[in-house]
């Protein structure tokens, strides 16, 4: 009896202990439940404060950046026009570009520092490049840039796992996508960003609703480079412009980007493809792709059958970029022609003319940099580079080559990796995370 009244106790000792438990519990979960909710209330009062904030500063750089542009454009008409009177071109602020904390109109006078043009001055009525703008993007190395159709937004992909899309008037990140793998390259449709990664996916980011859907691309090494292949007869089951990526497994894939499907590989190329381009107008009868890497080759594919038209023996130096010149009008000596320029390992931009006879061949060797030539871009007559030895070179590409130089923009605190272009603007970020705004004025 003694040891059944003993068990009894017990057990209600034991209740009791795990009703106080219990209770302790429910006091502390109802507690941390009062702090998660006060918690996400503060953090929306700080996101309106920093909107607001953001607002305000925006419109007070703005106001800013349009006062120290105006008074240096006055400054240079001023020596530009002296003994013959201010030819001013008004005053347009080229402030309407990126924008940021980072911004110091001060650096783009003449001088040292951001924007110093140390090959070719200008003469009556030839343009030249203006420094608008720096902002920081990441603090690691940025790996690719493009623009959207529309150019209101500037897309960014870096070694810190991120892709972020920029607005291209106020400098203010929209919004920024972390995915486990780092982004290489950069496509964009009208309502699409396209990402290629180190893990050889592909992930597909919807730009209204900020949604991102991950495919397979079929490729088993790192997405180099991706690109919209204009010109191509529309394909897949939405009847859209063939998207082309290149990766370090050697081979080209073709995709509907819409439906995220892969069309066809293209084999061919023996070291990873970096670099793609369209290229057409006349003595081609029809719009071709080119594509390089690290083999050296380029190879000129049909853009109907997707087969190889001919392949461009290289030096033994790496493809980087590639960049279509348009036609060259016949000249004494040479029948009209289309020319192409390569970025490359060796520091060279290659040049390659297309004729009817012989078709396809290399037209000389321009010794640019002193480092790795990462990214060229076309723009109004010109050519820019873009190189590891952290300067950024104009070349005429209206002229036979080889060119001259005709100017060097500087600024970058490290190697430029990769460059964006529009009609009269050119965006280059480089391995520091930062990203500079040029206009061809």
């Amino acid at each position: 009896a003694k040891k059944a009244a003993v068990g009894h106790l017990r057990e209600e000792r034991l209740d009791k202990m795990k009703e106080e438990q219990r209770r302790i519990f429910l006091n502390h979960e109802a507690e941390v439940k009062e702090l998660r909710a006060q918690l996400a209330q503060a953090r929306r009062e700080l996101r309106a404060v920093q909107k607001e904030r953001d607002e305000l500063f925006t419109q007070d750089r703005v106001k800013t950046c349009q006062l120290e542009d105006l008074r240096a454009e006055m400054k240079e008409q001023m020596q530009l026009g002296a003994g013959a009177g201010l030819r001013g071109r008004g005053t347009k602020s080229a402030s309407r570009g990126v924008l940021s904390p980072d911004y110091d109109a001060s650096r783009r006078r003449s001088g040292t520092g951001v924007g110093t043009y140390q090959a070719g001055r200008r003469g009556g009525g030839v343009r030249r490049f203006k420094h608008l703008t720096e902002m920081r993007i990441s603090e690691e190395c940025v790996n690719s840039v493009a623009i959207t159709p529309d150019k209101s937004r500037i897309v960014t992909a870096s070694d810190d796992m991120r892709v972020r899309v920029w607005d291209i008037t106020t400098g203010l990140c929209e919004h920024s996508w972390q995915y486990e793998s780092t982004p290489r390259a950069l496509a964009c449709d009208q309502t699409h960003v396209y990402a290629g990664f180190g893990d050889a996916s592909i992930v597909k980011f919807d730009v209204q609703t900020w949604e991102a859907t991950s495919f397979p691309s079929g490729h088993s090494f790192t997405v180099y480079v991706l690109m919209f292949a204009k010109g191509a007869p529309p394909q897949g089951e939405r009847r859209a412009t063939p998207m082309v990526s290149g990766a370090g497994d050697g081979e080209l894939r073709v995709f509907d980007a819409g439906a995220s499907k892969c069309l066809r590989a293209l084999k061919g190329h023996s070291a990873a493809v970096k670099a793609l381009a369209v290229v057409n107008g006349p003595p081609l009868s029809a719009a071709v792709m080119l594509s390089g890497g690290d083999d050296g080759e380029v190879r000129v594919w049909d853009m109907s059958s997707w087969e190889c038209l001919h392949v461009v023996a290289g030096r033994g130096s790496g493809i980087n970029s590639i960049v279509s010149l348009g036609t060259a009008a016949a000249t004494e000596g040479r029948p009209q022609c289309v020319r192409v320029a390569c970025a490359s390992d060796d520091g060279h931009i290659y040049t390659l003319e297309y004729t009817k006879e012989p078709g396809w061949a290399e037209s000389s060797a321009i010794p640019a940099h002193k480092d790795v030539v990462w990214a060229l871009g076309s723009i109004a007559g010109h050519i820019v580079s873009a190189s590891e030895d952290k300067f950024i070179k104009v070349w005429p590409s209206q002229t036979e080559p080889p060119w001259e130089c005709t100017e060097t923009l500087s600024g970058h605190g490290d190697a430029v990796c990769c460059l964006a272009v529009t009609q009269n603007h050119v965006f280059s970020a480089s391995a520091d995370g930062m990203l500079h705004m040029w206009k061809l004025v």
